[in-house]
């Protein structure tokens, strides 16, 4: 994909600043001397918007383009004298640019291992990065099935399907968690992206957490089975519009264009979970952290809980531990951190954040210095 640049620039600085609380919420503006400058005492210190021009650099994940588009629209709103701008280049894009100091943050989804993490903090103040998480994007099935309303998948069906062992979709490992309904006769049409993808990663980290019985192979960026090639997930979601039996994984973004097709997660509890942000957050909080100190890198770990949607991806910013006194960045987290990006994140079908994860979140934010 092209990098397409978002830009908000505001106007000068002539306005009294707004606050943002420690959660992240609009706070009453003072009128008094030094307003917008000083933070609130306490543990929800807050972080009030740059007393003078600030512009914040950040380039990752394509797929967030939208919510980060959402959260500099709204945030530019609330400090008018700051400038966003986010170039949805591809994770490791982003991370080249953040390496190399041309960014403040790099959004991607996948956490890195210590080494890389500290490879790519080389250019930061004592040599050391943090992920500091924002939500979850879902990853959904979608299928093609002419005359289904509805249809719930196991890990385990999900595995057979895309190892190519499930062939039809009238199959004992499909028919057990739709009781009720009539499924077709007609093959199964795996339809996989023709590159690499951080989207089947997941969904391969995914198959083994959840079905470690059923699918054998390690997590991986592409599947193994002889399918439909199909190019991005702009190509899969054409292709799956297109072909009665035809299943595949699409970022939740690019799923809203699909909703009669969108598949519900059997994992084993009472009811069956679609890919909602209240069921992906549920999921959110069965997540460890992995990461040592103000490092909140996650690993989920298989749940089965009832009205939870495991299948996601985490987006995380990654940043340096010592910003170079940047108040505008940390003002931009904590704005994303909190109730109202929290909201914007979940109007855009974003899992936010649950309120104990968030709260770490922000704490890290403030310790940046």
């Amino acid at each position: 994909m092209a990098a397409l640049a978002v830009v908000l620039v505001a106007t000068a600085a002539t306005a009294v600043p707004l606050l943002l609380d420690g959660e992240g919420k609009k706070k009453p503006q003072s009128q008094g001397e030094g307003a917008g400058t000083r933070p609130a005492e306490g543990a929800t210190a807050s972080f009030g918007c740059p007393a003078s021009a600030d512009t914040v650099l950040g380039s990752g994940a394509s797929v967030h383009r939208n919510l980060m588009d959402e959260w500099n629209r709204e945030f530019a709103g609330l400090c008018p004298n700051t400038s966003l701008t986010y170039q949805p280049s591809g994770a490791g894009s982003g991370l080249a640019d953040f390496a190399d100091g041309r960014t403040a943050f790099a959004v991607i989804e996948e956490p890195l291992d210590a080494e890389e993490l500290g490879e790519r903090a080389s250019h930061c103040e004592g040599g050391r990065a943090l992920h500091i998480p924002l939500g979850a994007a879902p990853v959904v099935v979608v299928v093609n099935l002419p005359g289904v309303e509805k249809i719930a998948l196991s890990p385990a069906a999900l595995a057979m399907i895309f190892n190519g062992d499930v062939t039809r979709w009238n199959a004992r490992a499909v028919a057990d968690t739709n009781p009720g309904v009539t499924l077709p006769d007609i093959p199964v049409k795996p339809i996989t992206p023709s590159e690499a993808s951080g989207t089947t990663k997941a969904f391969t980290v995914f198959l083994a957490t959840h079905a470690p019985g059923e699918w054998k192979h390690p997590p991986a960026t592409t599947l193994p089975v002889n399918g439909i090639s199909a190019r991005g997930s702009s190509g899969v979601t054409v292709q799956v519009q297109s072909t009665p039996g035809g299943v595949s994984v699409l970022p939740g973004a690019f799923a809203t264009e699909l909703p009669g097709l969108r598949a519900e997660l059997a994992t084993g509890g009472r009811s069956s979970s679609p890919a909602t942000p209240e069921a992906v957050t549920k999921a959110l909080s069965r997540a460890k952290i992995t990461g040592t100190g103000n490092d909140l890198a996650l690993s989920l770990p298989e749940t089965a809980a009832s009205g939870a949607y495991p299948l996601l991806q985490p987006v995380y910013a990654v940043v340096c531990e010592k910003t170079g006194s940047s108040p505008a960045l940390r003002a931009f987290l904590t704005y994303a951190l909190g109730e109202d990006g929290r909201s914007a994140s979940g109007a855009l079908g974003y899992g936010p954040l649950p309120e104990t994860l968030a709260d770490r979140a922000r704490t890290a934010v403030r310790s940046l210095s």
